[in-house]
């Protein structure tokens, strides 16, 4: 911690204190939604909290959840020693992404130290004294916060070395960015940002590169040119391997699209003749024959030069650092447990990109601070003028880190195929802070009153909207904590009751499961048939099953269609607003087909089946 300013943060006692007493604090501020954790657990938190379950019974283990390529496990692993301390439930399932946004907040305390300590300590207050959006984000088991919490620690490590350059540090840089690249691959935001600083620090080196690639014949041209082309096609392999595909389009128009697999109920081997990277290195083979070919003699001289330059030693460690981080997704790919949809689905047509634009705007960035329109607009208009003011006025590293990861963000943002959600804006917040500490600090100096009562106003306003949004949901009665039945449970205890050997049902299936304990075991019959398979594989012979569909889905529907189309009988019953079928009897062959809500789309479909 020698490259902080102040001494009294190379104490770790300190550190210590000040991650215990934040955590604490936050904790009590979410005591309404973690006494009724089993109503705030999502889908996706009950389907990694069901896989660390069966991990802890002695399941497979994989550095990844099944049909997911785009976020490892590691952050689902934290959950264990929680489970061990406090037991397993849904409560203590929360506990560790509290416990990652007190690392967010203790990473950004440390990065506001390198600007002074009074919005470093005002930065705390307005992130513990957060927007309900936020304060619920952070109750969720996603890795957003956690990999937020790494980029921090990665710029961190940044302006350490700016300060006292080392091959060791270079190589922690790269190792953090890779391993929060493998535990999502969100983090590219993070590792655009201190690319963009090193390059900006490295001017001479980028020059100097530019100026070697400069052709002086036309034979050297045309080698420059394969050897676009082979970092091109290196980079686009080593990219679909590390995001497991991109899927590009501008508008309608299919663009660039590499995709390692397809979603399959089996694995398949990273040595596989029919993966996509088989015709790349083909390609590669055959181009480097062909540039060695043409001008060896450059390629010796660039090793030669390459080998006792500073630089390019720098960039060796750095991408050995960025692939021994990354090193659980090449153990997970060899090991054939990857699988699932592209890392990135990208959309670069204007109309789509400005839809994206205006919404962030007008409904995110308002809803990220429980502001209407206007004032989101307004906001994002300060954010843009405190941004342009601070380039203008100081080149401090630590304001340029925040005036580049909103523009990155927002751009990563628009081009994405999929709808704007908090989790990915999450960043912007960060951003906000900054700049409204900034502020405060600047209005303290001038005015100690009004520095206190915008502060004030500021928690004032965040800890009753967090108030009205608990009393929305009906946690809270005046000061008293409101402790409300689960759904889910009347559903857990009708299962058992009737004494299920397996349940068939949506996706909150994964929620079920880790409720119940696995008794009985819930798995998914929807769309994709792929996640929790090999539950199903376990479950698929077991006799006496039931299949649960929400009373206002249109597969009752189509379940209704399918049991007259094949005259299989069910008894059918109505339980907290699903429809459940159970005790079925016909032909035996078509009962698999109850339990894959593919094949009933089918072959309900057809008349006479």
């Amino acid at each position: 911690m020698k490259f902080l300013e102040n001494k009294q943060l190379n104490n770790i006692t300190f550190h210590c204190i000040f991650i215990a007493v934040v955590f604490v604090i936050l904790l009590i501020i979410r005591i309404p939604i973690l006494i009724n954790a089993d109503l705030f657990l999502s889908a996706d938190d009950g389907y990694m909290a069901s896989d660390m379950l069966d991990l802890m019974k002695g399941g497979t283990f994989s550095f990844y959840h099944e049909n997911v390529s785009y976020h490892g496990i590691f952050h689902s692993l934290i959950a264990i020693p929680f489970f061990w301390l406090f037991g397993v439930s849904s409560f203590t399932f929360k506990l560790p992404i509290v416990l990652f946004y007190t690392l967010y907040i203790w990473t950004f305390f440390l990065l506001m130290m390198r600007l002074n300590t009074k919005i470093a300590w005002i930065s705390v207050g307005l992130l513990i004294l957060c927007p309900p959006s936020i304060l619920h984000l952070t109750t969720v088991y996603l890795p957003h916060i956690l990999i937020a919490s790494l980029g921090n620690a990665g710029f961190l490590i940044f302006l350490s070395y700016r300060d006292n350059p080392s091959y060791l540090k270079i190589f922690y840089i790269t190792f953090l960015m890779g391993f929060s690249f493998y535990i999502y691959t969100f983090t590219i935001i993070y590792i655009l940002v201190i690319i963009f600083l090193w390059i900006m620090d490295s001017k001479t080196f980028v020059h100097n590169v530019f100026e070697e690639l400069k052709p002086v014949c036309l034979r050297q041209g045309f080698a420059r040119l394969i050897d676009i082309i082979i970092f091109i096609n290196i980079s686009w392999i080593l990219l679909t391997y590390m995001t497991g595909g991109i899927s590009s389009k501008i508008g309608d128009l299919g663009l660039f699209n590499s995709f390692m697999r397809n979603s399959a109920p089996h694995y398949k081997s990273m040595l596989d003749p029919n993966e996509i990277y088989i015709p790349f290195i083909e390609f590669f083979i055959l181009i480097a024959i062909l540039r060695v070919v043409i001008y060896r003699t450059d390629i010796i001289r660039f090793i030669k030069t390459a080998k006792n330059s500073p630089s390019f030693i720098c960039l060796g460690v750095g991408l050995f650092g960025f692939l021994m981080g990354l090193s659980p997704r090449w153990i997970a790919l060899y090991r054939n447990r990857i699988n699932g949809h592209p890392g990135y689905e990208l959309d670069f047509g204007l109309p789509q990109m400005w839809h994206k634009l205006s919404d962030l705007v007008s409904v995110k960035f308002p809803q990220i601070l429980e502001l209407n329109s206007y004032f989101g607009v307004l906001v994002a208009l300060l954010v843009g003028l405190a941004i342009f003011n601070s380039l203008r006025r100081d080149k401090n590293p630590v304001k340029i880190i925040f005036a580049i990861l909103p523009v990155i963000v927002v751009l990563a943002i628009i081009i994405y195929q999929k709808p704007n959600v908090i989790r990915h804006i999450f960043p912007i917040y960060g951003v906000i802070v900054f700049y409204a500490a900034s502020f405060l600090s600047d209005v303290e100096k001038k005015s100690i009153h009004s520095f206190w009562i915008l502060l004030v106003f500021w928690g004032s306003f965040y800890s009753y909207a967090t108030y009205i949004h608990y009393n929305k949901k009906n946690i809270v009665d005046g000061f008293s904590i409101i402790e409300k039945e689960v759904p889910s449970q009347s559903l857990i205890r009708y299962a058992r009751d009737k004494q299920f050997d397996v349940v068939y049902t949506n996706y909150n299936a994964h929620k079920l499961q880790f409720l119940s304990g696995g008794n009985p075991s819930f798995v998914e019959y929807y769309n994709n048939p792929y996640r929790g398979w090999e539950r199903k594989n376990r479950a698929f012979n077991l006799p006496n099953f039931a299949v649960f569909i929400p009373e206002n889905s249109k597969n009752v529907s189509l379940y209704e269609n399918f049991l007259k189309a094949t005259r299989i009988t069910c008894e059918r019953e109505k339980i907290s607003e699903y429809s459940v079928f159970s005790k079925c009897r016909g032909q035996s062959r078509r009962f698999g087909d109850l339990k894959k809500l593919n094949m009933i789309r089918k072959l309900a479909e057809r008349p006479g089946t």
